[in-house]
């Protein structure tokens, strides 16, 4: 299966007993070497009679994280457009850096004011986590509402969106701004990608914060959006 620009392999192996089924479940990316441990484990697993009731629990949401670090992991950026704080394992792009890519790849804004992206989330020249700053005109006629919902219309044309962990839709404020948040999440093959998108006017522009992460597990995942959060609250646009 392709997942963005990687390819996985799956192999599940399907078990009933006693009303009960059990999956066996192996994925690795390609070229991982992950089948000689696999065929051990598939070749000694016993399922124990007399299984006890199957207990259904929720998917965990993020944990609670701390919004406060430590001065040695901030750092401080400036250009002409905007100022923030951010963490210093984000990479910073200035806007007319062709080689700042991000995935998903669907259009927000039309310029980049600055891009952050996260080394550790990156594949074929792309970052799959991610913090822009975009900007764009509003033309005369229109409104923020309604170049949200021409640029979500033509999103899902090739990302359809679904409820994300955050499910955080509506109105926020930061730093003195009043906003638009939008969160959903969107899925290319098999993993899934929080995105965060935060819209705000100023005099006859949008500016849109758009927070992208391709979803890990909840504690990392939280522990993003801290430092994401970190951003937002210090942004000042000029």
């Amino acid at each position: 299966m392709a997942a963005g620009p990687l390819w996985y392999t799956f192999r599940d192996t399907w078990i009933e007993k006693e009303g009960q089924i059990v999956r066996l479940s192996f994925w690795e990316e390609v070229y991982d070497g992950i089948q000689p441990s696999a065929d051990m484990i598939a070749g000694s697993l016993v399922i124990k009679d007399n299984l006890p009731p199957l207990v259904e629990t929720p998917t965990p949401g993020p944990t609670p994280s701390p919004t406060l670090f430590p001065a040695s992991m901030i750092l401080h950026f400036e250009n002409d457009v905007v100022a923030f704080d951010y963490l210093k394992d984000m990479k910073v792009y200035a806007a007319n850096d062709s080689t700042f890519q991000v995935y998903p790849d669907s259009k927000l804004g039309d310029d980049l004011v600055v891009g952050l992206g996260d080394e550790r989330f990156t594949s074929f020249d792309k970052y799959y986590r991610s913090i822009r700053i975009l900007r764009q005109q509003i033309p005369a006629g229109s409104n923020l509402e309604a170049i949200m919902f021409d640029t979500y219309r033509e999103a899902e044309k090739k990302f359809p969106q679904e409820n994300g962990i955050l499910n955080a839709n509506g109105v926020i404020t930061f730093n003195g701004f009043t906003a638009v948040q939008r969160t959903y999440r969107v899925y290319s093959g098999e993993p899934a990608y929080e995105l965060r998108d935060i819209w705000t006017q100023k005099d006859n522009e949008i500016f849109i914060i758009a927070i992208w992460t391709e979803y890990t597990n909840p504690e990392d995942f939280a522990a993003f959006e801290a430092g994401a959060d970190l951003l937002l609250q210090s942004l000042h646009i000029k």
